[in-house]
């Protein structure tokens, strides 16, 4: 199978047909990301659409509706399953979509084996950022999130009975440069102010409340 028709499969299940304006900019996204993954380090208007909208000689703006209609479409149409297993921890509860774009929360992940909550916190730091955390700080903030926001192929090796699971919290110094894995579009160095404004899960800005507070103590 070619990537074309790799890349027609994908958004295929995902419901975005080619009929749609918005297939047509999010293949050329996809083609450029595939060029150059630095580009996801930028905004995604100001980096990732503008490059779009120079190839197809249209306008930012224009290139932001068609693909946010062209994802609205997919949430009715595709394949929920598959786009369980590809956004994960992204879809929302109650909602089952995700944005597309500017989805802001921490580095997170599951604990895996017999790992202990900072075990997994360190690993999911290095495999996600590529940042070694030395020196990390357990946050008493801890909440409980529904047990379908995570993949069902996760789920399925879990207790039938399982609904809720626990959320921990660490904070971290970031000491060296960070290269974001696959998972992620981006990230942002940005004030307490801001990112409270813009994190989209209230656990993430308790956490962000409780890590500023101690690092204003000490």
């Amino acid at each position: 199978m070619t990537n074309t028709a790799k890349t027609t499969r994908f958004l295929t299940r995902m419901g975005i047909s080619d009929a749609l304006l918005g297939a047509v900019y999010i293949r050329s996204a996809m083609d450029i990301i595939s060029a150059d993954e630095s580009i996801l380090h930028s905004r995604i208007c100001s980096g990732l659409y503008k490059e779009i909208a120079q190839e197809h000689s249209a306008t930012v703006s224009s290139v932001e509706r068609a693909i946010r209609h062209a994802v609205e479409v997919a949430w009715e149409r595709g394949d929920f399953d598959f786009q369980e297993d590809v956004f994960g921890f992204l879809v929302k509860p109650g909602t089952g979509r995700p944005t597309n774009s500017d989805q802001y929360q921490f580095v997170a992940g599951g604990g895996e084996d017999d790992e202990k909550p900072m075990e997994a916190a360190v690993r999911e730091i290095c495999e996600e950022t590529s940042v070694k955390a030395v020196h990390i700080m357990p946050l008493t903030s801890m909440a409980y999130i529904p047990a379908n926001v995570i993949s069902k192929k996760h789920r399925d090796l879990w207790p039938p009975d399982t609904i809720v699971i626990p959320e921990y919290s660490f904070g971290f110094e970031c000491a060296s440069e960070m290269v974001l894995s696959s998972e992620h579009t981006g990230f942002e160095w940005m004030t307490y102010d801001d990112a409270m404004s813009r994190l989209t899960w209230d656990s993430n800005k308790t956490a962000l409340y409780e890590l500023n507070c101690r690092l204003h103590k000490e």
